[in-house]
């Protein structure tokens, strides 16, 4: 038992990758499908288990990390992994300090613990894809921790909730069950959990996009809650909940291509390529943005990423009304005539 004074000098919980994880605490993901769920966790889950920036800007403390995914087959999980160290330009020496090519094996026998068909083989990081440990069962969830002590896992990532239990997702009672077994996992790890938004119905702000989809004892039970949505060619985080830890609002764009993939967060970075962008079109009567990345590449060569920071400059200054997109692809300064 605490007095007040005692509580006041509680100090707030540490975080594992800043403004976004909190230590062991349960994180919520959630959006509606096809906005990139999986490349924000994989994300994490390389900053985590390499110790360096999420999104390039937001510290993370290194840990292992286990990733449980049932949503994509391993060679998908595989692709986009590669994708993301590729695109984070690591060293070729980091690279094999760091991670080792996908082999597929299973890395527990005993019946007791548990088990994965398959995994990206790294010293920090390990991938579970599609065994769905099942947190309704007793059994499963004991197997999980007795798995995330033994290999001392900082963060579990769950792709996705719905994936991870046979309960009815309405039902509060078999969500309770779901919740108190991932509490109980919290005391171990850090904890991730990706999840869809509700379809919009009734006039409460509660319903829609806002809230998560199934029962209300998701939401009730996790310690933070983040929303991923898109809006004007940009991604954006938007805090839903924060039980304690200070979690951050923030914008990114995410282009990934067939060879690499990369995050550009909209930062001082954004404003800098924004002013030159209006520069650049001040000079012009429009150009596409092939053209626009062009420049930037020219006149800076240090950059990388540029593609991602066109279109976030890009996106930002259509939404402020400085720049307008007529038609033909072309952009022009909102002041000017289209080519």
């Amino acid at each position: 038992m605490k007095t007040p004074l005692q509580l006041f000098q509680v100090p707030a919980p540490p975080m594992l990758v800043e403004g976004i994880i909190p230590e062991h605490a349960i994180t919520t993901l959630v959006s509606p499908g096809g906005l990139g769920k999986t490349w924000f966790a994989l994300e994490i889950a390389l900053s985590v288990a390499s110790g360096t920036p999420a999104f390039g800007k937001f510290v993370s403390r290194q840990a292992r990390v286990l990733y449980c995914g049932e949503d994509a087959p391993e060679y998908d999980i595989a692709s986009q992994l590669r994708r993301l160290y590729t695109g984070r330009s690591w060293s070729p020496d980091f690279l094999e300090e760091n991670f080792q090519e996908y082999i597929p094996s299973s890395y527990v026998n005993d019946d007791d613990v548990y088990h994965a068909p398959g995994f990206i083989s790294m010293p920090s990081m390990l991938c579970d894809i599609g065994t769905g440990a099942a947190l309704d069962s007793d059994k499963d969830t004991q197997a999980l921790i007795s798995f995330i002590i033994r290999e001392s896992i900082g963060l579990l990532i769950l792709d996705s909730l719905s994936d991870h239990h046979h309960g009815d997702e309405n039902s509060n009672s078999d969500m309770a069950r779901v919740m108190a077994r991932l509490k109980a996992l919290r005391q171990y790890c850090s904890i991730l959990v990706l999840h869809h938004t509700a379809k919009p119905s009734g006039d409460s702000p509660r319903f829609g996009s806002q809230s998560s989809r199934g029962a209300s004892k998701i939401g009730d039970a996790t310690d933070g809650m983040l929303k991923l949505y898109r809006k004007n060619d940009c991604l954006h985080i938007k805090v839903v909940k924060a039980r304690s830890a200070r979690l951050l609002d923030f914008s990114y764009v995410f282009n990934p291509s067939d060879d690499e993939a990369h995050f550009v967060i909209a930062d001082d970075t954004t404003n800098s390529t924004s002013a030159s962008v209006v520069h650049f079109l001040s000079t012009r009567p429009g150009a596409s943005p092939k053209e626009v990345m062009e420049f930037l590449k020219l006149e800076q060569p240090d950059w990388p990423g540029h593609e991602g920071r066109v279109n976030m400059a890009l996106s930002h200054l259509r939404a402020a009304g400085t720049v307008i997109k007529p038609r033909y692809g072309y952009y022009t300064l909102a002041n000017r005539s289209t080519p």
